[in-house]
């Protein structure tokens, strides 16, 4: 269900105040549905709220990663991990225009390997009604199993993404932020101002 349009303002001003007038990003989503959702909250806020959604700026995962942290850190290549890999864009991701491509280059700086996107356009979690309607991912991934018996772990953006591929695929989901945090290593001061 959709927030109502003044919830959904009164949530933004919050929001707009308690990170210093929209300035600093101190918010984060509890799943790729939000991020979409917030993305489009322009449309349901008056014109005295909007100057608030041009304060802030809303990054998906993946953009946050290519736009913060690829360029502030190294992958040695003795802390990429060895096995093959595979990805899983979102939906909400998709809808933003950041698809598997842009993932699956993402967790390459992480891997000696070839990553794989799922093949999947879907997972159907559906946020979280997947967990009290479990036929609903499991039909969605039924395809995932068999045409992917080589890999063991996989990485995602969203964590309801993640539980749902990890029951019904037999990958072990996980986000990328665990992926990056085990593979990298932070650029010296020299480095990062070059």
């Amino acid at each position: 269900p959709r927030v109502p349009r003044r919830c959904s303002c009164l949530c933004w001003s919050f929001g707009a105040k308690s990170s210093f007038c929209g300035r600093l990003s101190v918010d984060g989503c509890g799943s790729g549905l939000d991020i979409f959702d917030r993305c489009h909250i322009f449309d349901r806020c008056d014109i005295f709220d909007r100057h608030r959604f041009f304060a802030k700026s809303i990054l998906d995962p993946i953009q946050f990663s290519q736009k913060y942290l690829i360029p502030n850190l190294e992958f040695p290549e003795d802390r990429k991990i060895s096995e093959e890999v595979l990805v899983h864009a979102t939906c909400s991701s998709k809808k933003l225009g950041v698809g598997p491509k842009a993932l699956t280059q993402l967790v390459q700086n992480c891997c000696q390997k070839e990553v794989a996107d799922s093949g999947v356009s879907c997972c159907g979690m559906a946020g979280d009604l997947g967990l009290t309607v479990p036929e609903l991912p499991q039909s969605a991934l039924k395809g995932l199993v068999s045409a992917n018996p080589k890999f063991r772990d996989g990485y995602s953006t969203s964590r309801s993404c993640e539980i749902g591929l990890s029951l019904h695929s037999g990958v072990d989901f996980r986000n990328i932020f665990y992926l990056l945090d085990a593979t990298s290593v932070p650029k010296s001061k020299t480095e990062q101002e070059q």
